[in-house]
């Protein structure tokens, strides 16, 4: 085959343009950019917004929100109740994530009053709380239950129910968070560690046994805590005839085969039956003020 003479000769083939380095740089440096905008955000926000969800706050930052609801509770309870503070108790090994263990704080209290007078002192007690509190009671009568919930700020709850007859559990809970401290009671001056022991001896208890004293801050800055101990009592005499030399002057809130509790201006005493042994508290009230 011979080429047309008259055909154009073919054009050069030109080569491909290539890709302006400049061009190239201003992606990476974009993403670059935006990458350390974003940690800068991110360290900021960690430095100055409040956590928002319960697993970023530790025990040690929970624990003063613990303490003043537990003082509120005491507070909304009024004045004519028996109060048993049980104090702090921290359990560890719940799972923040599957990789990361945590503890949860409870702060426990109970209330005594009149045999029947448990629903009706959850009642009072939710009304008295906070209003930021939204404490709530639900009474449920065909199940005979009574139960209240309240929220202390923070991620922490109150949980309360009454346990007949006579009495109401309050519960302050943190949910499981990091544990960045340890745990201990109050501290405070106790001149009350050995009035347990003065019950016990009224109702000649055997095998004594001195238990924890423990504490809240009060309002006007003192300290509300209870002494516990316990013992062996044989027989089944009525407390309020065994503790009659004790309790001169003072008010009798609850009175049944197994529990007893008085008052006075200064104090509260509760005596219970209960797995082969009799446990006494003996509370000092806050100071008034």
């Amino acid at each position: 085959m011979t080429s047309d003479p008259a055909a154009p000769p073919p054009t050069p083939r030109q080569p491909a343009p290539r890709p302006s380095r400049r061009r190239g740089r201003w992606p990476l440096a974009v993403v670059v950019v935006w990458a350390l905008l974003l940690v800068g955000l991110g360290y900021l926000s960690a430095r100055r917004d409040p956590p928002s969800v319960r697993e970023q706050r530790s025990i040690g930052q929970a624990t003063p929100v613990v303490d003043r609801a537990t003082a509120q509770l005491l507070v909304a309870a009024g004045r004519d109740v028996v109060a048993d503070i049980a104090g702090r108790t921290l359990d560890e090994g719940c799972r923040i994530t599957p990789l990361r263990s945590g503890g949860v704080l409870y702060s426990e209290l109970t209330l005594y009053t009149s045999e029947a007078g448990g629903p009706a002192l959850l009642d009072r007690i939710a009304g008295a709380l906070p209003g930021s509190y939204g404490a709530r009671v639900r009474h449920d009568a065909d199940q005979g239950t009574h139960a209240l919930r309240a929220d202390a700020g923070e991620f922490v709850t109150i949980r309360g129910r009454v346990d007949p007859p006579g009495a109401v559990i309050l519960t302050v809970s943190t949910g499981c968070r990091p544990v960045d401290v340890q745990v201990a009671d109050l501290a405070v001056g106790r001149p009350i560690d050995e009035e347990p022991m003065r019950v016990l001896a009224a109702l000649g208890a055997a095998g004594v046994q001195s238990g924890r004293t423990v504490g809240v801050s009060c309002p006007v800055g003192s300290a509300m805590f209870t002494a516990h101990a316990t013992g062996r009592v044989d027989g089944d005499r009525p407390f309020a005839d065994a503790l009659r030399p004790l309790r001169a002057g003072a008010t009798v809130v609850l009175d049944t085969p197994e529990r007893f509790a008085y008052r006075t201006e200064t104090r509260g005493v509760v005596v219970q039956r209960g797995d082969d042994q009799v446990r006494v508290s003996v509370t000092a009230a806050c100071a008034a003020g």
